[in-house]
């Protein structure tokens, strides 16, 4: 790929067959060409991806990565985040100026100018923090383990964690980008904790300056939040009738969080007052309430699929059934929750049995 004119680059990542990520990935780009409103005509998109995935239809880029680079980039196929490091450095390499990685998981809410604004010679920017590893359970051993190994100047219970959704870093940073990988497999082969790679990045890219942080310029969603998103990507990307370009992105509707009525709020509480029940139960029971009086089929299911995740989580299964009657199997078929929802709930009645 030719050496594109230094500016300002936003990377993706997509490579394998799950399609939640296309979609995702569609509403990322767009979200960032909307809220840059034009004002920004250096922006550019790398997408690094199998070619399978690549996106002609959106205004990106497409960096084809080898069989041969996913292997090395993911340390042999062991460890998938890994990939974000590596991309990284491939793509300054490419770009010439300021990159910031974005996981596809995200929607700009704000102008990606703001961001890059951000990063300059002694300030990385990464999506947000996480506290200390001190305050996370999966590092407890490997902060041992790494003290005894000699790293604990590095690797200590006061050290910061931050969420690596995106990450922002310009040419000069390419030292401290090595660095990070070499500490990351130096960690991975003590014990390979699933976000060894977040914790180098945030170590290692402040150098002798500071980390900045982005969540309030990008909504990065996860857990019950998903299902917002998934469930409301497809009529968001309706909406542009199939023209994804910078110039139909300011069509794209702002996704947000369906509102919980006020009566679902109140009687979520009774109930978990009367029942004794934990905070994921009554959330769960909250969603399931939202979702008999939702307006559109889109909502409806949307908070079905919350109800359902926080019920997964949840050991008041028991109570579950003889409250939740709308999604109890006997009422699955008069729910009008969609054929695929329908079997996730009796799945998940026949795992509880």
């Amino acid at each position: 790929m030719p050496r594109a004119d230094a500016g300002h680059t936003l990377l993706y990542l997509v490579y394998g067959s799950n399609q939640k990520y296309q979609q995702e990935l569609s509403y990322s780009v767009l979200s960032a060409f909307r809220e840059a409103k034009e004002e920004r005509p250096d922006l550019q998109v790398l997408l690094f991806c199998d070619a399978a995935n690549q996106r002609p239809d959106l205004p990106v880029t497409s960096y084809v990565m080898s069989d041969e680079e996913r292997r090395l980039w993911t340390l042999e196929g062991t460890y998938n985040h890994a990939i974000k490091i590596f991309a990284l450095r491939k793509a300054l390499e490419i770009a010439g100026g300021k990159v910031c990685f974005v996981d596809t998981d995200t929607a700009f809410r704000k102008s990606p100018q703001l961001l890059f604004d951000r990063i300059t010679e002694t300030s990385a920017v990464m999506h947000a923090t996480e506290g200390a590893l001190s305050d996370l359970h999966s590092w407890s051993s490997l902060l041992g383990k790494a003290a005894a190994a000699g790293l604990d100047d590095v690797v200590s219970p006061s050290a910061r964690m931050y969420n690596s959704g995106l990450i922002g870093v310009m040419p000069t940073m390419s030292e401290a980008l090595e660095e990070a990988c070499t500490l990351m497999r130096r960690l991975y082969e003590i014990e390979p904790v699933f976000n060894i790679e977040q914790f180098v990045l945030g170590a290692l890219l402040p150098r002798d300056g500071e980390m900045q942080l982005a969540d309030d310029l990008v909504d990065h969603y996860w857990g019950y939040r998903r299902h917002i998103y998934h469930g409301q990507i497809p009529s968001a990307l309706a909406a542009l009738k199939g023209q994804y370009s910078a110039q139909t992105a300011q069509n794209l509707p702002v996704i947000t969080d369906p509102q919980k009525p006020l009566v679902a709020k109140l009687r979520a509480r009774i109930h978990a007052m009367l029942n004794q029940t934990d905070a994921t139960y009554r959330f769960g029971y909250l969603a399931y309430l939202a979702s008999g009086s939702a307006g559109s089929a889109e909502e409806r299911d949307i908070w079905a699929h919350i109800a359902l995740d926080m019920l997964e989580r949840s050991e008041a299964k028991d109570l579950a059934r003889r409250s939740f009657r709308r999604f109890a199997p006997e009422g699955l078929k008069d729910s009008g929750l969609n054929e695929a929802l329908q079997k996730e709930w009796m799945s998940f009645w026949s795992a509880a049995d």
